[in-house]
């Protein structure tokens, strides 16, 4: 994330930004299957895959100095949910995290999906605890819109509307 002043932006009051981290990698969860899906990966590639893609708490942790240090007022919002996953999903989420360089040749797909359902069929069910977490930064010194309540996002109460600046009523 590069450093600039929010002023420099000239961000409205209010206006802000937000960085969402979508979990903890597949292969880097606390399971008996993702372990498996880690050792599979790491046979594959022949290299050890603890990279957390900037999930973990220290990348939020320079993110949300980034934002701070940009003139952003910073609080983190999380979601938990937890899903069950089936293998399509879980070979198709490797893909899509994989760098473009490091994908199996299309003809070695199905093989490089067949390793992954020999190292990961007996560690059924595949269930993923996920936690979203969002750092949103705002300019200004109005409160969060939304707070979090129960693993879930609630709106703000109504309020009364008012005219805008320099208009009447």
């Amino acid at each position: 994330m590069t450093s600039c002043s929010a002023r420099w932006l000239r961000w409205r009051a209010g206006g802000g930004v937000a960085v969402v981290a979508n979990g903890t990698p597949l292969w880097l969860q606390d399971t008996a299957w993702s372990r498996a899906l880690r050792g599979c990966l790491e046979q594959w590639l022949g290299f050890e895959v603890g990279h957390a893609c900037g999930t973990d708490e220290a990348s939020r942790r320079r993110y949300r100095d980034s934002l701070a240090g940009a003139g952003f007022g910073v609080r983190e919002i999380g979601v938990d949910y937890t899903d069950e996953l089936d293998l399509d999903r879980i070979v198709g989420g490797v893909y899509s995290a994989l760098p473009v360089d490091r994908l199996p040749a299309p003809d070695r797909r199905p093989l490089f999906a067949e390793r992954i359902r020999r190292a990961l069929e007996r560690h059924r069910p595949f269930t993923e605890h996920v936690r979203v977490a969002m750092l949103v930064g705002r300019v200004g010194d109005e409160p969060p819109r939304h707070q979090l309540h129960r693993g879930s996002v609630r709106p703000p109460p109504a309020t009364t509307s008012r005219p805008a600046p320099g208009t009447a009523r």
